[in-house]
């Protein structure tokens, strides 16, 4: 593959990256307020920081591409799906990462599982998901 052939192939993934991210955010975020909504709920049922929730959701596909590199190509999802999906929680994992860099030391701590429910419940009350009239 050319230099060239290799810029197309990365134009092409940061297309269907945006795509992928714009429907998983209406799909799972269910707030526009909060992007990573999905991960709080989720950190917050089992007491554990966004950023492992988003991990395991992440090491699922990794599973797969590895799986994939190791000669099993028989999967329910095709390899470039899966390696989009691992390319959007990457970015979606900086975000967290640059969200939290310009935070107060008070404001991470209230990202703490068992302390940020205030946030939480403030980002669901606008959920058109939840909140179907």
């Amino acid at each position: 593959m050319t230099k060239e052939e290799m810029g197309k192939v990365l134009i092409d993934l940061q297309e269907k990256e945006n795509f992928l991210r714009e429907a998983g955010q209406a799909e799972y975020a269910h707030s526009e307020e909060e992007a990573f909504s999905n991960f709080m709920r989720v950190g917050q049922y089992l007491g554990v920081d966004r950023k492992k929730v988003l991990l395991v959701y992440m090491l699922k596909h990794i599973d797969g591409i590895t799986a994939f590199v190791n000669g099993h190509e028989s999967q329910r999802e095709d390899i470039e799906g899966r390696i989009l999906d691992a390319r959007v929680y990457l970015a979606l994992l900086a975000g967290m990462v640059r969200e939290e860099r310009a935070m107060t030391p008070r404001q991470r701590k209230e990202l703490k599982p068992k302390e940020h429910k205030k946030r939480l419940v403030e980002s669901l009350k606008n959920d058109p998901h939840l909140n179907k009239e």
